[in-house]
């Protein structure tokens, strides 16, 4: 099976959460799979967007209701945000358990194929 199926499965595996999701939004929930945690700041230096479009994307991504432009939202649930432990004025966003599930979902799609191929 092609590396190139996985990584299209992958995606639809965020497509059946959001049938409309920015890949923006699925680099920002990578990042964060990948790092553990992040701030506005380090999403936005690493994925070359602004802060306010890194602070847009942390936030639909995670647990309760945000705001697109002036229409509150549900987020999906996948992040959960908390103040950091030395800069209470910094939040840090990590992987919530719905998060973590779709982690290792996309983890075992990846995984199984990389086996097949060698």
């Amino acid at each position: 099976m092609s590396v190139l199926l996985n990584y299209y499965r992958a995606l639809e595996v965020f497509r059946s959460r959001d049938d409309l999701i920015p890949v923006q939004r699925v680099a920002t929930f990578l990042l964060v799979a990948m790092r553990g945690k992040v701030t506005r700041e380090d999403v936005a230096d690493a994925l070359g967007q602004s802060s306010t479009s890194a602070y847009r994307n942390l936030m639909a991504l995670s647990e309760g209701p945000y705001r697109l432009n002036a229409a509150r939202k549900e987020g999906m649930g996948l992040l959960q945000v908390r103040e950091d432990e030395y800069e209470t004025r910094r939040l840090v966003w990590t992987l919530s358990a719905k998060g973590q599930r779709l982690k290792t979902q996309i983890e075992e799609l990846l995984t199984n194929d990389t086996k097949r191929t060698a």
